[in-house]
Order: C-alpha cells, then sequence, then structure tokens
C-alpha cells in the first residue's frame, strides 16, 4: 500500500468514527431526555412535560435544566408566544431568585430554547445544544451550529462542517438557502435532501 493510500484510509477512518461518537452523543441525550421524562412523571403529578415527537410540525419545545432546576428539569412543549413568567407559574416549587428581571420574565420562549437555573436560583435563557435538538427530531440553524454540532449529523462530519463554516464566513448575511450546499464539494441534490431533516435556515434565511 503507498502512503496516499495509507493516508486516505486513516482519515476515513478517523472520519467513521468521528461519526460514530456525534451519533453516540445524539443517542445519550435521547436516553438522558426520556428517562429524566419518565422518572419525573413517576414523583408527580406532573401533565405539562411530554416527549416531543416532532417539534418542526407542533408546539414550542423548551428545556429547563440546571443545578437550581431540581424536579423542574426536563423538556416542556409548550403553545405559541409563550412567556418565561407563563411557563415558571405552571411548576410548583420552583424557588427562583426574586431580583429576575421583570423584563426577563416577559421573554416569549422560542422553540429550541434551554432555560438553565444555577445553583444560586438565577436564571439564564439560551439555546439547547446541539446533541439534545437532534435528539428531539429539531434540525440545527446551518448559520449558528458549531462545527462540532454539524459533524455529529449523519452524512456531514469533519471535512463537510469545516466546508459549511468556511462557505458561512463567506457568503455575506450567512446561508440563506440549503440549497447553497451545492456549491460544497460532495453535496449534491441527494444528499441535500438527506440533510434537510437535520438542518434549516434561520436569521437571514
Amino acid at each position: 500500500m503507498t502512503p496516499s493510500n495509507w493516508e486516505n484510509d486513516r482519515c476515513r477512518a478517523d472520519l467513521r468514527d468521528r461519526q460514530r461518537q456525534g451519533l453516540l452523543l445524539i443517542l445519550a441525550a435521547t436516553v438522558g431526555i426520556y428517562a429524566g421524562l419518565w422518572a419525573y412523571g413517576r414523583d408527580g403529578d406532573q401533565t405539562f412535560a411530554i416527549p416531543a415527537s416532532d417539534a418542526r410540525k407542533g408546539p414550542v419545545t423548551v428545556e429547563i435544566a440546571g443545578a437550581g432546576a431540581d424536579r423542574a428539569a426536563g423538556i416542556y412543549r409548550l403553545e405559541d408566544n409563550t412567556t418565561l413568567s407563563e411557563l415558571l407559574t405552571r411548576i410548583a416549587g420552583l424557588d427562583l431568585d426574586p431580583r429576575t428581571p421583570a423584563t426577563e420574565l416577559g421573554r416569549i420562549l422560542r422553540n429550541g430554547d434551554a432555560v438553565r437555573i444555577d445553583a444560586d436560583r438565577r436564571l439564564q435563557v439560551g439555546r439547547m445544544a446541539g446533541a439534545t435538538r437532534l435528539a428531539l427530531g429539531m434540525p440545527l440553524n446551518i448559520n449558528t451550529a458549531t462545527r462540532e454540532e454539524l459533524a455529529m449529523i449523519p452524512g456531514i462530519g469533519e471535512k463537510t462542517a469545516r466546508r459549511i463554516m468556511e462557505l458561512r464566513r463567506s457568503s455575506p448575511g450567512g446561508i440563506r438557502k440549503l440549497e447553497d450546499l451545492r456549491a460544497l464539494q460532495g453535496i449534491k441534490e441527494k444528499r441535500l435532501e438527506k440533510l434537510r431533516r437535520y438542518l434549516t435556515c434561520e436569521g437571514p434565511c
């Protein structure tokens, strides 16, 4: 075997290993989410937190997590235009820092938001981790996903993830439609169709 062939075989093996690791992360997130919901459902009369079967077609899906979340931790399905305050008032026994600004409590929650409550009862609203979103069947925003998150998606891997990041940086305003990915080496219509379930364009798209 020539050195170039050996290098190619090693690169392909590394890529398969990284994709397997990404799939294992998604699987672990899925198991953790549903195990938490099952355990939480056993401990109380909670009916508000239910698994999200397909967040793209239904209500807003939000995660509550953090050291201060206690039994409130889990995945919640909400109606459109639900505010953070409305969500928190439905959770009995959740004790927050009384200095939490009213403007923050009035925030309308978006699909894929993560409400993290720390040990000091302070909260912060961010976005769910990429592995959690993929485990819930929620696509990643191609303009904000990290290289590591993109590499977890089946059919992408490390090399294509780097090319997507380069395309994003070179495109004024970001990638405007998923069809722009066809400009990348190795992404044709058939592969693009498989990626549509994992990616979406938000913001400038």
